[in-house]
């Protein structure tokens, strides 16, 4: 993993997250608005996977759709080395990393992740919170169990390109 660059989009992710609860806030509404998705390093079975909540209504100063949270999980990887008697092999770690899921699985501990690092922030603005989601995992069933989440949308366009 890259410890510098994940560092630096949290704390993007952080801001936006401010401005759009301001955003949200001022405009007199009770709950932000927010998209869930991952992206995989290569394809999808990946030893690398991101998430992120994009914030869905547009934000000054943005020419984007903001990410207002951000989380990495990552595979570790091992090599497995002969024994110097042609036999024996042992597992070498190259590189640990902090999940050893598969790939639904790890997109479900993204979501968890992002939860955890928004859910105290929403409460302390006494925001709600709305999901728009692929559907392509249960999240739903641990997002209806999320006492601060009011609506969960389907992202249809999502499912036509996985036809």
């Amino acid at each position: 993993m890259f410890p510098a660059l994940i560092s630096k989009a949290e704390e993007s992710a952080k801001r936006a997250l401010k401005a759009a609860i301001t955003h949200t806030i001022t405009k007199g509404k009770k709950a932000l608005t927010i998209g869930f998705d991952c992206s995989w390093s290569h394809s999808r079975n990946a030893k690398q996977a991101s998430g992120e909540f994009v914030y869905l209504e547009e934000l000054e100063d943005y020419g984007h759709k903001a990410v207002v949270a951000f989380h990495v999980v990552e595979k570790s990887r091992i090599i497995i080395k002969k024994g110097k008697d042609g036999t024996s092999e042992e597992k070498v770690v190259i590189h640990q990393g902090n999940i050893d899921a598969s790939s639904r699985q790890m997109e479900h501990a993204i979501l968890i992740a992002l939860l955890e690092q928004i859910i105290p922030i929403l409460e302390e603005s006494d925001l709600l919170l709305e999901v728009c989601i692929d559907r392509d995992l249960d999240s739903n069933k641990t997002l209806a169990n999320v006492p601060i989440v009011s609506e969960i949308y389907a992202y249809l366009k999502h499912a036509s390109k996985n036809i």
